[in-house]
């Protein structure tokens, strides 16, 4: 098993100052509860919960609606760093990346709270917004994200480019992956719905499966709600998801090669920049993976100060020093045996 270890080299080069994290949590964490402000008030608003039900109710949203979603998005954000991190891709500091990613992904959250809003409104707003809005809105956030800090901020042009290609490659899969599953699954539940309605709903087993919500089996009628549902507003939910995921790869593919061909652009007038810190050696034309200072050369030895590092100079520290005397071995002196005369 390859064993993939991080160094966080890059920390002298921190932007983003540790005392923020915690407000950066918060706001993230504020942003995704907003998000889901329209349903949580329908929720506590119908008049169904009571008494120790409510508290119960509130601990289950911010729990599940508020700490986990945050959880999540710090562990994605640090899966996306470390396919970084496998190609060397490592001019952006790891708490840097993260960071900056929830903060903006925070302000996305608080975007789709805001459109959610209009649910008060129409109550169907929540229903025709459904996933696909998460994913457009959070999607611009990453591109706004990588244009306007992670690239003029950490990287030239020729890194931009090879860390661009390596996180919207696997963003982009996701998303159309998502995409298909999303259409597929609508769809698959429409031919379900008929497949149940020529069979007869009403009668206690449909083969060997009994069909049942909130504990009561569904009815002809029932199926027929349902369908109705998942052939108007959930089918043009997923036609709209499909469209979101070809317009990302779309994206993907024009992006990548307008950064491609400014890195070429780059390259001419600085030939030897390489897309990692290390280039084609540990210790290529970047910067000491240890120390972040950078070496003029890639083959230049780290300890290198012009000849023998323990040679004798007065500037060296540890310069070789007799440890029987500076004069040992001078025949005009009779103190050559350190053991005394025998």
């Amino acid at each position: 098993m390859r064993r993939i270890v991080i160094v966080d080299y890059g920390k002298q080069d921190q932007k983003v100052n540790p005392k923020f994290y915690p407000l950066i949590w918060i706001a993230l964490i504020f942003a995704t509860l907003f998000m889901n402000v329209y349903a949580m008030t329908t929720t506590y608003s119908s008049g169904d919960l009571k008494g120790v039900a409510i508290f119960t109710q509130l601990l289950y949203d911010v729990l599940l609606g508020g700490l986990l979603p945050c959880a999540i998005l710090y562990l994605i954000a640090s899966l996306f760093y470390r396919s970084l991190a496998r190609r060397g891709l490592l001019q952006i500091p790891r708490k840097d990346f993260i960071y900056i990613t929830m903060l903006f992904i925070a302000g996305a959250r608080f975007v789709i709270g805001i459109v959610r809003i209009f649910g008060f409104l129409d109550p169907m707003m929540e229903f025709y917004t459904l996933l696909y809005l998460d994913v457009l809105i959070q999607t611009v956030a990453l591109y706004l994200e990588f244009f306007l800090v992670l690239a003029p901020k950490y990287l030239n042009p020729v890194q931009a480019s090879a860390h661009f290609r390596q996180l919207s490659k696997i963003y982009t899969i996701l998303v159309g992956v998502l995409a298909v599953v999303v259409v597929g699954g609508v769809f698959l539940a429409i031919e379900g719905f008929k497949i149940m309605l020529n069979e007869g709903t009403n009668v206690a087993e449909f083969g060997d499966i009994v069909f049942t919500l909130n504990g009561e089996q569904l009815t002809e009628n029932d199926i027929i709600v349902m369908m109705d549902l998942f052939e108007g507003p959930l089918s043009v939910v997923a036609y709209v998801m499909l469209g979101v995921g070809v317009a990302v790869a779309a994206t993907h593919f024009i992006l990548d090669y307008l950064l491609g061909k400014k890195a070429k652009e780059y390259r001419k007038t600085h030939p030897d920049t390489t897309e990692n810190n290390f280039g084609t050696g540990f210790y290529a034309n970047g910067t000491n993976y240890y120390t972040g200072r950078p070496y003029e050369g890639g083959s230049q030895n780290p300890f290198d100060n012009g000849g023998n590092p323990f040679a004798e100079n007065n500037d060296n520290p540890f310069a070789e020093r007799n440890p029987f005397g500076e004069d040992f071995g001078d025949t005009d002196k009779n103190d050559d045996n350190p053991f005394g005369d025998y």
